[in-house]
């Protein structure tokens, strides 16, 4: 599981914009032309290339297929000892093929790790020739790998250091993990005082963790649900929290963040304070929206979708969730045939299974399968290809 800290870094990642040194990626370029750019140095797909090949969507087709097979012989293991448990009920024969199971498991996880590891190296080197020219998409990301230490050695004071330069640099995420790391004790002694002085700073510049951390801290006197000795002030807990939910969208994460912290903080407050608050509120709120600076312009996603051959299956779900964001956030979306139709045309091939009828359409890389509910289509993706159904 990510920690706090990923999870707000990454969150702040995508809400602001931060200075970049060289032309910005998309996170959708193909393969071929993102190596191409890193090779030449580009800082950005330098960074997007790390995050690829840490991700495991960057593998060479050799790499890729050596662990499919392996992947697909473990599998083929594990469901003949379940075919002897199970429906042959012979326990002799099931334990023999678990142990065999559990071989093939270890030589899997060692060829795996091993992958990893290459990848490891590959992203480290890709972002710390981003991270010498000052991109901080990159230097936040080397702070997440060793304060999480699984790619790579845990290192709290090494993550600090980069946090630090990317506040330096003017990002208010490096802000933000500064404030979290004071207010932890990790990579630096615990301060809670220069904990909040870096939480607001980055409140300042717009960043929701930011934001976050600082209302939580507020409302406990300290980090952790702890009361740390810092002075509370739970009017401003409550705007802050109430201002988180007013600059995202239900369901997102600084959606959430707020809705916790005004659980904190309302129980302290009396009715008019809490009247009060809420103009505070609107007040950070637009403070919030003018700090993180004009928004990235739209995405030019074209509305006809009609050959998805030309679109590996990540673009397409992107592209038609630009579209549709309930798409985008459940990765369902209900449309009639025809509104259905207008975006994709006609499928490559539809089948019917009992009362439900389903349509294809072949990607670049694999199948996107509609299923028809009642007039309506739900959307689910499905690996494989054409003649496969």
């Amino acid at each position: 599981m990510k920690t706090a800290l990923q999870i707000a870094t990454l969150c702040s990642l995508l809400w602001q914009t931060t200075p970049v040194q060289s032309q910005t990626i998309p996170t959708d370029e193909p393969l071929e032309q993102l190596l191409a750019s890193a090779k030449d140095g580009n800082a950005s797909a330098q960074q997007e290339l790390a995050r690829r090949l840490l991700a495991g969507k960057a593998r060479t087709p050799q790499a890729e297929r050596v662990l499919k097979d392996a992947e697909a012989d473990l599998n083929q293991l594990w469901n003949y000892g379940q075919l002897h448990a199970y429906h042959i009920d012979d326990n002799a024969e099931a334990r023999q093929w678990k142990e065999k199971f559990e071989k093939e498991q270890e030589k899997f996880k060692k060829l795996k790790d091993s992958v990893e590891a290459k990848e490891t190296i590959e992203a480290l080197e890709m972002l710390n020739s981003a991270a010498a020219q000052k991109n901080v998409d990159a230097i936040l990301y080397l702070s997440i790998l060793y304060l999480d230490g699984k790619r790579v050695a845990k290192d709290e004071k090494r993550a600090f250091e980069l946090d630090k330069q990317a506040a330096e640099l003017g990002s208010g995420a490096g802000m933000g993990n500064l404030g979290f790391l004071y207010g932890k004790g990790e990579g630096v002694a615990k301060d809670v005082t220069e904990s909040v002085k870096w939480l607001e700073k980055g409140a300042a510049k717009g960043n929701l963790s930011s934001c976050y951390w600082l209302a939580c801290v507020l409302a406990d006197g300290g980090w952790d649900s702890k009361d740390d000795g810092y002075p509370r002030n739970l009017p401003r807990a409550y705007a802050l929290g109430r201002a988180l939910q007013l600059v995202s969208q239900p369901g997102r994460r600084a959606n959430q963040w707020g809705a916790e912290v005004l659980r904190k903080a309302r129980q302290g407050l009396e009715p008019d304070q809490l009247i009060a608050a809420e103009s505070e509120a609107e007040k950070e709120a637009k403070k919030i929206e003018a700090a993180s600076g004009p928004k990235s312009a739209p995405v030019d996603v074209p509305r006809d979708l009609t050959d998805p051959a030309k679109l590996t299956k990540d673009q397409w779900k992107k592209r038609f969730g630009q579209l549709h964001p309930m798409f985008a956030q459940a990765g369902v979306v209900q449309l009639s045939k025809a509104e259905f139709t207008k975006i994709c045309g006609e499928p490559n091939r539809t089948q019917t299974v009992g009362d439900s009828v389903f349509w294809y359409y072949q990607c670049k890389d694999g199948i996107i399968q509609f299923e028809l509910d009642k007039g309506n289509l739900l959307a689910r993706i499905v690996a494989g290809k054409v003649n496969d159904f």
